[in-house]
């Protein structure tokens, strides 16, 4: 009876280390099989703001042109100076004619008093430091000469009190003729050794010279 009680005992001892086991085995097992959590969730981001495209508008510089047919506008004779007649003879102040109430030379001289003698001669005026003429810059580029007689007036002194221009060209001619005269210096006439007021006729032409 007593070994049946033991055998009982040992049964029931050998069952419960048994599922002892076993629990330990099952609580190791679904320790290891449980799976990792992982979450998920997306993070919320705000939306992105609207940014606002500033058009920045490059301002190009203003470029001036100057086409060379604008130049060519100022430098060319135009039309009507082609075809305009010889302007009448007019009459030029000098710088010597505005102040010569101060130095004793009158603005308007008495045609009777003055000489009328050929310039250059012996008896007439003469150039002491003549200043040549600019050859106008549109008439070379055209190819153009021209003629300018000038009617002047000199004093004892040989001071220019007074410029006509008897004969006149276009193409800027005129205005150089009187521009040269009036940078010119000048001997007197003379009449029986002296020194007199005059006025005489100066022809100024201008040439293009030939390379050849």
């Amino acid at each position: 009876m007593k070994e049946q009680i033991r055998g009982f005992q040992f049964s029931l001892l050998a069952h419960a280390l048994v599922i002892a086991a076993l629990w330990s085995l099952g609580t190791s097992a679904v320790n290891v099989s449980r799976p990792i959590e992982i979450d998920f969730g997306m993070v919320r981001e705000d939306a992105p703001k609207a940014m606002e495209q500033t058009r920045t508008v490059r301002k190009e510089p203003v470029k001036t042109t100057l086409r060379q047919k604008d130049v060519e506008q100022h430098l060319t004779p135009s039309a009507s100076e082609h075809a305009a007649p010889v302007p009448a003879p007019k009459s030029v102040e000098s710088a010597g004619q505005k102040t010569g109430n101060a130095k004793g030379v009158t603005g308007a001289v008495s045609p009777g008093a003055i000489e009328n003698v050929p310039f250059g001669s012996a008896t007439g005026p003469s150039f002491l430091h003549r200043a040549m003429p600019v050859y106008p810059f549109a008439a070379r580029r055209m190819n153009k000469e021209g003629k300018v007689v000038l009617r002047l007036t000199i004093d004892e002194h040989g001071r220019l009190v007074h410029t006509e221009v008897v004969e006149g060209a276009g193409y800027g001619f005129t205005e150089a003729a009187v521009e040269a005269v009036k940078k010119s210096t000048y001997r007197p006439a003379r009449r029986d050794g002296v020194a007199v007021l005059s006025r005489a006729l100066l022809p100024v032409r201008f040439e293009l010279k030939s390379m050849n």
